[in-house]
This record gives structure tokens, sequence and C-alpha cells, in this order.
């Protein structure tokens, strides 16, 4: 019973940390929403504008301004979900990759999105899956490969949004590439190690069966390593 309680206990603690980052995102997006929308602002010149200098401050605002209510539900819980798999999966490299995903998908959105102002946060998503399950793939392990087979299963159909053909003109497929770019890129560069998982799950194995031997219990305080 004490392993399960341990196991249970590291299980809990990793899930507390995973949550801090998509719980905080979540909330930035409704306060600046609810902001907005209360205070009666405009916050869409803080969107993407290609190739003007005045659109260059939305590669780092974009994601946080949303044009009405549908829009911001319809973000909010893909973010959750792809930033908690992120942090649950990839916590050694997450604060890397996102914000890796977060900048360059503007930078790239900026070089060959239309003369339109691009705003959402729906181009990380596009980054986080293509991150998740590209990076999954590549790395070859069971955790990895699990959740790129999720990411897959519920967001794969998102692919058909990233071309202009059959969508709703007012949708910004070029913030869709942009972030799948990104993603796919950031899966290269933050490449997971092979086998890291069964590694360290092993040495923690060996560890615990060290600690746990049978034997410590009939050894006399002279017989203990110094």
């Amino acid at each position: 019973m004490q392993f399960f309680s341990q196991d249970m206990d590291q299980n809990k603690r990793m899930l507390y940390h995973a949550l801090v980052v998509p719980v905080i995102i979540v909330i930035l997006l409704c306060l600046v929403f609810a902001l907005e929308y209360l205070g009666g602002y405009d916050f869409h010149s803080l969107g993407v504008y290609p190739r003007e200098f005045k659109g260059m401050i939305g590669i780092l605002t974009m994601p946080f301004i949303h044009g009405d209510a549908k829009h911001l539900y319809a973000n909010i819980i893909p973010i959750f979900v792809l930033t908690l798999f992120l942090y649950m999966a990839y916590r050694p490299n997450a604060h890397k990759v996102l914000i890796f995903v977060w900048i360059f998908t503007g930078v790239i959105l900026w070089i060959i999105g239309r003369s339109s102002w691009h705003i959402g946060v729906s181009g990380i998503i596009y980054g986080l899956v293509c991150y998740l399950f590209f990076g999954g793939l590549a790395g070859n392990n069971r955790t990895s490969i699990a959740v790129a087979l999720i990411v897959a299963f519920l967001y794969g159909g998102i692919i058909w949004y990233m071309i202009p053909i059959g969508i709703d003109n007012h949708i910004s497929w070029e913030g869709h590439l942009s972030g799948a770019i990104s993603g796919i890129i950031a899966a290269i560069i933050f490449r997971t190690k092979p086998n890291d998982d069964e590694n360290s799950e092993k040495q923690e194995d060996e560890q615990d069966d060290v600690q746990y031997d049978w034997r410590d219990s009939d050894r006399t305080e002279s017989e203990l390593p110094s």
C-alpha cells in the first residue's frame, strides 16, 4: 500500500504543477475579454496586422484578443487541454516550447497573413497540436506516443482549417497554418530523446528497490555504508 500511496502522491503533485500554466492562461484570456466587453474597449488593434509596423505588437498580444464570446469559448477548452498535456508530458521543455510557439506563430503570420487584423489564441492551439503529435511520434516513448494519439483523436480534424478552401473568410487560416509550422519546428528543435521516460522509470524503480530492500533491516549499524 505504501508504494501505491507514494505513486498517487507523486502523480497528484505532477498534475498540480501541470495545471498552473493552463489555468493562468485561461484566466488571462477571460479577464482580457471581460475587460474589453464590460469596459466598452476595442482591442482588435492589439492583434497581428501583417507586414505593418503597427501590427507587430500582436506577435505578443494577439492570443489574448477574441472577437466575441463564441470565439473565446471555442478556444478555451483546447488551449487548456493542450497546455496541460504539454506540461504533463514535456515538463522540462514545456516553457521553451510554449514561448517558441507563441512568438513564432505571430512572426510567421506577420509575414504571410492577409492585410487584416488577426486575433485569437487558435494559432497557438495549432502549434501545440503539431508539437504534441509530431514530437510525440519522434520521441519514441510510451508517454509521448500516447499523448500524440490522444491529440490526433481529439484534434485531427483541424487540419482542414489550415487551407483557404471551403472556410469562412473571417477565419484566419494563415494564423492556423503559422501555428502548425511553428509547432513542427518546435518538435524538431525541442525533440525528446528516445526512451527518456523508460530510463527515468527504471532508475526510480532501482532506487525504490534499494530503499525498500528487506535485507537492510537485518544489517547492523557497522555494516551500513558510510
